[in-house]
């Protein structure tokens, strides 16, 4: 994997829609679905979610690293 793929926004992949179908399932149980899909969502973290937070750090990571090379280009001895 490239750097550059890494700090490509991440995609909807076939587990978004998995989660989608069973959120959808619990949200159609009458009087409790909402909160059978609050819990659903709490047990199971929503894959673009973990996928998006993963993305979120290694563009922390890259902005770091450019900031060190930045501090030493600029570091006069």
């Amino acid at each position: 994997m490239t750097s550059e793929s890494k700090l490509s926004p991440p995609q909807i992949g076939t587990m978004d829609y998995a989660h989608a179908v069973g959120r959808s399932a619990f949200g159609a149980i009458p009087i409790a679905g909402q909160a059978a899909v609050e819990i659903f969502n709490a047990l199971l973290i929503p894959p673009a979610e973990k996928r998006r937070s993963q993305w979120m750090e290694s563009v922390n990571l890259a902005i770091q690293e450019l900031q060190k090379k930045d501090d030493k280009l600029w570091d006069i001895p």
